[in-house]
């Protein structure tokens, strides 16, 4: 996670365990056995409308994305982690950005098809929500498509408060400037005082 100088309330988030159990879902580093995965992810159209996943089809590009995560893992920029069932990746849980001197980070989530409607992600992204927290993050955030209903519920079942609509918040995936709704998750005791 990257850092700066300038706060007194900086953080040195400890590294991620090799795994972490939340209900029925295990969260891990991803590894080049979950590429089945990462292509069916990376083909899946809802995956492609409503997040920033590239597009992944080969081998290559697969191994690509998992080198490119890992070193953002290994500088502390980012985590992916693999939302597994029963040993079977089934979606990711991300820390996609983060400000260690406001300790702060960006979250959020994908499942596979067959992962979905079962309640996995809400699990996999109460458990991301609590080892960000552990590790001494005090306010997350989460920006969804506005069209992405399901993953407004998952961040409302989370303890995520809408905080409205980002207008031109960064671009979809053919270079156009894209709305999105924003939630915040503010770790208690760490609300902001008037």
């Amino acid at each position: 996670m990257a850092q700066s100088d300038r706060s007194p309330h900086a953080i040195s988030p400890p590294p991620f365990p090799d795994g972490l159990d939340s209900g029925p879902v295990t969260l891990r580093r991803f590894s080049a056995s979950d590429a089945d995965c990462l292509v069916e992810a990376g083909t899946d159209a809802d995956i492609l409308s409503f997040t920033s996943l590239d597009q992944l089809a080969t081998a290559d590009e697969v191994d690509h994305w998992l080198e490119r995560r890992g070193k953002e893992d290994a500088d502390g920029t980012a985590l992916a982690l693999a939302i597994t069932e029963d040993g079977e990746a089934l979606g990711a849980a991300l820390v996609l950005r983060s400000d260690l001197a406001e300790a702060s980070a960006e979250v959020g989530y994908w499942l596979l098809p067959r992962g979905r409607g079962r309640g996995l992600a809400t699990y996999a992204l109460l458990g991301l929500r609590d080892w960000c927290a552990s590790a001494g993050f005090q306010r997350l955030s989460l920006v969804t498509n506005l069209d992405n209903v399901a993953t407004q519920r998952v961040a409302r079942r989370c303890g995520f408060q809408a905080e409205g609509v980002l207008r031109s918040y960064g671009f979809d995936r053919y270079g156009r400037r894209e709305d999105v709704l924003g939630f915040s998750y503010v770790v208690p005791g760490c609300e902001a005082t008037r």
